[in-house]
């Protein structure tokens, strides 16, 4: 396994969210799905620590505003 593999979420990642706060990434853990996850996990890795803050930011904002995909009443087609 590689070394990034260990580490997982931990060390260098992990402090990238720091500039979010505690409230905003609780609020992204508990709306955001798997696929959610993926991609933010890979924009934390090519943005800068405080541009990366930023955004979850605004992202925990915008979630905190919206309706869930969960909570959505399902589109009907034809009829």
């Amino acid at each position: 396994m590689t070394e990034e593999g260990k580490r997982g979420l931990g060390g260098k990642d992990q402090a990238r969210g720091r500039w979010a706060g505690r409230p905003n990434l609780d609020l992204i853990s508990k709306k955001c799905n798997l696929g959610d996850w993926f991609l933010i996990y890979h924009l934390g890795r090519n943005m800068e620590p405080t541009s990366y803050g930023e955004f979850l930011k605004e992202f925990a904002k915008e979630l905190e505003n919206s309706v869930s995909t969960l909570e959505r009443k399902p589109m009907l087609v034809g009829s």
